[in-house]
């Protein structure tokens, strides 16, 4: 089975996380006087300096004091390199799942938390907590406020580094070098036990220039590690879309091209170790837009975007942003159903290649009502993976033809069902008439005479062009000729109503 892009993602943001704690473990946390001299170097304030200084002296003379705050932080060091070990053996989960994620974000979180506990204990002693009289509550602050630990292993990475997030950075918000910019822009927020980085992009992002139907405005990517157990890390990307609805050439003959955009408010992308990718702020898998679109004779009727599920045209590694349409042509009418944009994430994107590929989705079906006098009626065609349909539905002065269709690819199978109704009906001779006539054809498969029994259901063409029920004379027609079957053809002829 192939693993999931969106959680390689996740993975490669895990490694990279995982890396910068062994960083940090490396530069600032091997033992109590590494941790002490880094503190010590990190703070501008000289009371603070002079009380880390006289602790890190205590340490090395191991006087009753300096023991102490070393035998106090030892099970913090010892988690810490725990919770790397284990890191490394929950990244190596193959094949890697969200639950292995999880787990690996447990243990980055373990490293974080081990350090955080320290810093603590190395507080306090610094400041004599312990004895009401001499606590110096300033140097006790100060020492919790440091954050340039955290930050080092953040800064003047070489090149390389970062870069699926330098490159989504640069492809989203049109900046460069992102990963540089992470000594500045990481917060540390102790309290809440949470690590996060921003960058903003405040105006109109074309992602790609070839595709200038879909666009970004005021965007905002944010980077997070919330390292409280249960610990989670991932990114998050909050952006105004623009989407082009002239995504092919029947919407572009549909729609005008001096059109505008349907634009949005913001909307959420979600990418983390807990629910992998989800959209909005509630974690969902599909999630409709509020979606503004105002141009003369069409009417946008909904816009939703999602990740595909088992029935849908989608590969699994796309998002589809889908509009429905409707809308008038002089004597006839429309509904367009899943038009919109695509976007597909390059987990090992080559040289000149951008991580995110956007391009127009086909609509998944598309209907049409007609009156012209002499014929009134409609019809729809639909796609539904390998699957392809219609319906047509036409009265014509005193005859009423449908026709319907589905062609399977893989594998192959066909089946066409045409019915012609007389208004009046013919009479016959004995008190017979004839109302109407009708056939089924079928290759490569069988039928099922329970389901064919049944009837056609009753469903008029204005209702197939609502969708609500599009499918349903077409899911009869289905189930009335069963599976596919190789190698079998069959010809039946039914009277309408029999």
């Amino acid at each position: 089975m192939a693993e999931d892009v969106w959680i390689a993602l996740v993975k490669g943001l895990l490694n990279f996380g995982r890396d910068r704690a062994l960083d940090l473990i490396l530069e600032s946390f091997q033992d109590t006087l590494t941790l002490v001299h880094t503190l010590r170097n990190s703070v501008s304030d000289q009371n603070t300096k002079e009380a880390l200084q006289a602790l890190e002296i205590a340490i090395n003379k191991l006087t009753a004091e300096g023991q102490a705050i070393i035998n106090a932080c030892q099970p913090n060091f010892q988690s810490a390199a725990d919770g790397a070990a284990a890191g490394a053996a929950d990244l190596a989960t193959d094949p890697f799942t969200l639950a292995a994620a999880g787990r690996a974000a447990n243990d980055l979180g373990t490293i974080l938390i081990a350090w955080d506990a320290a810093l603590v204990k190395v507080a306090e002693a610094a400041s004599h907590k312990a004895e009401a009289a001499n606590f110096d509550v300033s140097v006790y602050d100060t020492i919790l406020a440091i954050d340039a630990p955290y930050k080092a292993p953040f800064a003047n990475l070489g090149a390389g580094i970062g870069g699926t997030l330098d490159a989504i950075a640069s492809e989203l918000l049109g900046q460069d070098g992102a990963t540089q910019k992470l000594g500045e822009a990481i917060k540390v927020d102790r309290p809440n036990q949470q690590l996060t980085m921003s960058l903003v992009t405040v105006g109109e992002q074309t992602p790609i220039l070839t595709f200038p139907g879909f666009s970004l405005v005021d965007s905002e990517l944010s980077a997070f590690l919330n390292y409280k157990n249960p610990a989670s890390i991932g990114i998050l990307f909050k952006t105004k879309l623009k989407v082009d609805l002239r995504s092919d050439t029947l919407l572009q003959t549909l729609i005008s091209g001096d059109a505008p955009s349907s634009d949005t408010d913001y909307t959420t992308f979600a990418l983390d170790s807990t629910t992998g990718l989800s959209f909005g702020d509630g974690g969902a898998q599909s999630l409709m837009l509020p979606g503004r679109f105002s141009f003369p004779g069409i009417e946008l009727r909904g816009l939703v975007i999602n990740r595909p599920d088992a029935d849908s045209n989608d590969p699994s590694d796309q998002i589809a942003i889908k509009a429905t349409l409707a809308g008038s042509l002089s004597v006839a009418g429309f509904v367009v159903d899943g038009a919109g944009v695509a976007i597909r994430y390059r987990p090992n994107a080559g040289a000149g290649q951008l991580p995110f590929d956007f391009a127009p989705r086909l609509p998944d079906a598309a209907g049409v009502s007609l009156d012209v006098g002499v014929a009134k009626g409609g019809g729809y065609v639909y796609r539904k993976g390998s699957e392809y349909g219609g319906v047509l539905d036409l009265q014509l002065l005193s005859i009423g033809v449908t026709v319907v269709c589905i062609i399977n690819t893989d594998p192959f199978s066909m089946v066409v069902m045409i019915s012609v109704r007389f208004f009046p009906k013919i009479e016959l001779s004995f008190g017979f008439t004839l109302n109407g006539l009708g056939g089924i054809l079928a290759l490569e498969r069988r039928v099922n005479s329970d389901a064919l029994n049944q009837g056609s259901p009753p469903t008029p063409w204005r209702q197939r062009l609502q969708f609500s029920t599009r499918w349903a004379t077409s899911s009869w027609l289905r189930r009335a000729t069963s599976s596919p079957v190789r190698s079998h053809c069959w010809v039946g002829v039914r009277r309408p109503g029999s």
